[in-house]
């Protein structure tokens, strides 16, 4: 008899911390990795594409990968080469830990930022990504008045 939602939609998450992650961070240049074989994230990577455009951010790169890839140096020595300021990630834990670690190892500095949605909303990524994943910004659904 209901529907409970405990989560915002990418459609609203996507462009509002794409938005607050700019007006903290003033990054121009963006590079975007996302998998094109999952629903979630080639919609995510459309929600934040349409954000980048309306906040005239110039994309430099964009790098598509496939769930259960584990090397991602071809992609991420493009995006590299681009010199993003930030890196947006449409990915799920299991993909965007390597992801990140491949990223520090080839050079990519932690001044890069990666922004992603819900996706990259987990502890397990912290824990596979370690030191990796310093700096990265997640959007969350919370409200200002929970004690949590």
């Amino acid at each position: 008899d209901c529907v409970f939602r405990d989560s915002l939609p990418e459609n609203v998450l996507g462009p509002n911390t794409l938005e607050v992650a700019h007006g903290k961070l003033g990054f121009t240049r963006v590079a975007v990795l996302y998998g094109d074989d999952d629903d979630y994230t080639r919609g995510d990577y459309d929600v934040f594409k349409t954000t980048l455009a309306v906040h005239g951010l110039q994309t430099v790169a964009v790098q598509t990968f496939q769930r259960g890839q584990k090397d991602f140096s071809a992609a991420l020595s493009k995006v590299k080469e681009s010199a993003p300021d930030a890196i947006i990630l449409s990915a799920f834990v299991d993909e965007a830990a390597p992801i990140l670690v491949q990223a520090r190892h080839l050079g990519i500095p932690t001044s890069v930022r990666f922004i992603g949605g819900s996706g990259l909303i987990t502890p397990g990524l912290i824990e596979k990504a370690g030191a990796a994943a310093e700096g990265l910004l997640a959007g969350a659904a919370w409200h200002v008045d929970s004690p949590a």
